[in-house]
């Protein structure tokens, strides 16, 4: 049994105060009543919730509570926080030091390999070559 209701009576009684035939009243107090029970049966109850509760502290999951004191104890441990992260990226970067997208700038092997091959090489005079 829900622990909501309706009280259609008084539903139906307020449509007949407006003008509202009274076996047309009753007709839309019944199917407001039916479809408002059929939701009111999926919702919890504070004992629904409290059962949950002592379920999940029985099975040792984390409450909301346990992760903000455990984001507590992180602080005060020293940990690196996203935000201290973001922080030390921009750090760098003002320093100067090169960033992942400074790197993709730069020539690749594969890039130097389309200048001169082996067989090109073979074109140019070597050092004996000159001292001969």
């Amino acid at each position: 049994m829900s622990a909501l209701a309706f009280d259609t009576l008084a539903f139906a009684n307020r449509l007949q105060a407006a003008g509202v035939e009274r076996a047309q009243a009753e007709a839309h107090a019944a199917a407001l009543g039916d479809a408002l029970g059929a939701q009111f049966d999926q919702l919890a109850t504070k004992s629904d919730l409290r059962e949950l509760a002592a379920h999940i502290d029985a099975r040792g999951y984390a409450t909301k509570e346990d992760l903000r004191e455990l984001a507590a104890q992180i602080d005060a441990r020293g940990y690196a926080t996203r935000d201290d992260l973001r922080e030390l990226a921009a750090q760098i970067d003002a320093r100067g030091y090169a960033t992942r997208d400074d790197l993709r700038n730069f020539a690749t092997r594969d890039d130097l390999r389309n200048f001169a091959t082996k067989d090109d090489l073979r074109n140019f005079a070597t050092k004996d070559d000159l001292r001969n």
